[in-house]
């Protein structure tokens, strides 16, 4: 069996944030820098392995990081930045051990010969050095990150569940509704991707506010825009709707929030919430009325309770 590849992109791929005004080229190592590049990364791999079978519950499992970032070249002028590292992606052991290492092996290096695949006690480690350019736009409000020739890791890494031993496939019956499905993005271990405190302080005094006031802050739409990557269009139709009315929730260790998208509550809904001391910051989008998407965590368990109060309401028709 190879590895699947979809279309051979032959221009750069680019990723937009938003950042704060400066003249200043970006650095290859700043959070939003490395939060956007890791999201250009991410998300085409996402991307190709939802085409496959079981593709994404086998991606959701992996943690993805760069590391060992550089400067290669600055350009002050127009305020660029060229970068390379190296970009990992660690297949945990329970996902590996549903995995027929040696072919998947042998079709890695023939799809990536230029990275490197090692199997340990504790899992699978894939890398890839990249490069990537992160720039200024004119107005000096977004940043933009551009990369080429990392879409074979990307494919190669969304392919994963087609060397599985055994497919964990739900059994569907012929008639009646569909069974209920929560899809896990992957984590990225990434400090780009917490709140930072300024933003923390802020949300502890918003209870009781709007859902979408919470995540409209700077800090936490820099955090949120790196998470969720493509998502974040999503995130904000249903975010910006209607909440519940007791708006922004701060127990002491969490602040969350919840919405929906207006005239569309029973399908379309997102909640989000903010470690208060670690920033670490988690999101739940309601897709349809049958399934979710989750960011930030790798299962149920690992949410913060006002979310998984959000998930059981959804699944009750509550």
């Amino acid at each position: 069996m190879r590895i699947s590849r979809g279309a051979t992109l032959l221009f750069a791929t680019t990723a937009f944030g938003l950042v704060g005004c400066s003249e200043k080229p970006p650095t290859c190592s700043d959070p939003s820098s490395v939060a956007l590049a890791l999201s250009l990364f991410r998300d085409e791999a996402t991307t190709d392995a939802s085409k496959e079978k079981d593709g994404s519950v086998f991606l959701a499992s992996t943690a993805w990081a760069l590391g060992t970032i550089r400067s290669t070249a600055i350009d002050e002028k127009i305020g660029k930045s060229t970068c390379t590292a190296e970009l990992t992606v660690t297949v945990p052991k329970a996902t590996a051990d549903k995995m027929r290492w040696p072919e998947y092996e042998t079709a890695w290096h023939e799809a990536v010969p230029q990275g490197h695949a090692v199997s340990n006690d504790s899992g699978i480690n894939l890398a890839m050095q990249v490069d990537y350019e992160i720039q200024r736009t004119d107005d000096k409000k977004q940043l933009v990150v551009t990369s080429r020739g990392y879409q074979a890791f990307s494919q190669a890494a969304a392919s994963l569940s087609n060397f599985a031993i055994v497919a964990d496939v739900p059994h569907v019956a012929a008639s009646g509704p569909a069974p209920f499905s929560i899809s896990f993005a992957p984590v990225v271990q990434s400090d780009s991707l917490h709140v930072i405190e300024e933003g923390r302080t802020a949300l502890r005094a918003m209870g009781g506010k709007a859902a979408f006031e919470g995540s409209e802050l700077p800090q936490v739409k820099m955090a949120l825009i790196g998470l969720l990557g493509q998502d974040i269009s999503d995130f904000q139709d249903r975010i910006s709707g209607p909440g519940s009315a007791a708006g922004i929730n701060v127990d002491g260790e969490y602040a969350s929030g919840s919405a929906c998208m207006a005239h569309n509550c029973g399908s379309a809904s997102a909640a989000y919430a903010v470690n208060l001391s670690t920033g670490m910051l988690y999101v739940v989008i309601q897709q349809d009325d049958r399934s979710l998407k989750v960011f930030g965590a790798s299962s149920r368990d690992g949410l913060p309770p006002e979310l998984q109060k959000f998930i059981a309401s959804i699944e009750s028709g509550a």
